[in-house]
């Protein structure tokens, strides 16, 4: 499934959806969130329904953009792709992101995250 652009897949921004939202709930549950908004460049993607602290969400615009403007396609995953395009403070961020979220969602039942994982 591709966007109206025809560039990213739309499965890629939801489970970045999921996996922000999971995580922004669980460990910053204490902070103040607000709605994410597409602008600019991310005007045409679907971001409705997601409501992150101001970390998170900073990390979140940072990821879809990265995403969005990938010279890729179709887009390998991040960890078999060969260019390096997060700076290190984003990978240390969504490394532990991800592996909180996935480890939470698998432990509730979402078991077709470990096949998106592994393939």
């Amino acid at each position: 499934m591709k966007n109206p652009d025809g560039n990213k897949s739309r499965r890629e921004i939801e489970i970045l959806k999921l996996f922000f939202r999971v995580y922004c709930s669980n460990i910053h549950s204490d902070r103040k969130r607000d709605k994410v908004t597409g602008l600019g460049l991310l005007k045409g993607y679907d971001l409705s329904g997601i409501f992150l602290c101001a970390e998170c969400k900073k990390e979140f615009i940072y990821s879809v953009t990265k995403l969005v403007l990938c010279p890729y396609d179709p887009k390998p995953s991040c960890k078999k792709c060969p260019l390096i395009c997060y700076s290190d403070e984003h990978r240390i961020f969504m490394k532990k992101m991800m592996r909180f979220s996935g480890k939470h969602l698998i432990m509730h039942g979402r078991f077709d995250l470990l096949f998106r994982y592994f393939f």
